[in-house]
């Protein structure tokens, strides 16, 4: 199956994915109010999507809350997700837990990959903005995670597995603008990674 359209689920709604599937759009997936979207969860297919995932509160149409539940499963070398996790909101809300995100799951094995793209921030006390935000779970299986800039930065707040971060490095830059972020909060037991520090003349693996 292939879907070009964003998908989105609001208020309690319900999607599952199931067969090879391709999205490209600005937001490739738009959720909230305790909705579920599950993408390739039995991790048979061929996924490709380029566009961010964003957590979106509405005052106006909705008021409800920003989480739900985000499950999606890139397997194989010729799956990938170029995007990065956000949120969003028009009218923000006085109870600033409405935009908590907790369900953000991301599953990245055999050879898939995960390309997190920067996200410019709105100022905190814009009335309507968007700011990028960390990835809840992040489950490595042989996935390969590339950071491609110093501009991006990617939070992650709970990784298992193992797997490679390939973190594209200026070395001729001046100290602490020389490569993008990867952070990791926390991590299971026996999680690895292998990051691998790249410019234009040299490569370093490193085992973390």
């Amino acid at each position: 199956m292939d879907m070009p359209r964003t998908i989105t689920a609001f208020s309690a709604g319900v999607v599952s994915v199931i067969g090879n599937t391709t999205i490209s759009a600005d937001n490739a997936i738009v959720t909230r109010g305790d909705s579920q979207i599950a993408i390739n969860k039995d991790g048979q297919h061929s996924t490709k999507i380029e566009g961010n995932i964003l957590f979106d509160y509405d005052a106006d149409t909705s008021g409800t809350l920003v989480d739900a539940t985000v499950d999606l499963t890139l397997v194989g070398a010729d799956s990938y997700w170029t995007g990065n996790v956000a949120r969003s909101w028009s009218g923000k809300p006085d109870d600033t837990s409405k935009l908590d995100v907790t369900g953000m799951n991301l599953t990245v094995k055999d050879g898939a990959q995960w390309t997190p793209t920067n996200v410019a921030s709105s100022e905190p006390s814009s009335t309507v903005g968007k700011e990028g935000i960390a990835l809840n779970n992040l489950a490595l299986d042989n996935g390969v995670v590339n950071v491609t800039d110093s501009t991006v930065k990617v939070n992650v707040e709970n990784m298992s597995g193992s797997g490679t971060v390939k973190l594209a490095t200026d070395l001729a830059a001046e100290e602490g603008k020389q490569a993008g972020t990867f952070t990791v909060a926390s991590a299971a037991e026996n999680s690895k990674l292998t990051v691998k520090l790249t410019d234009k003349k040299n490569v370093q693996g490193i085992d973390l």
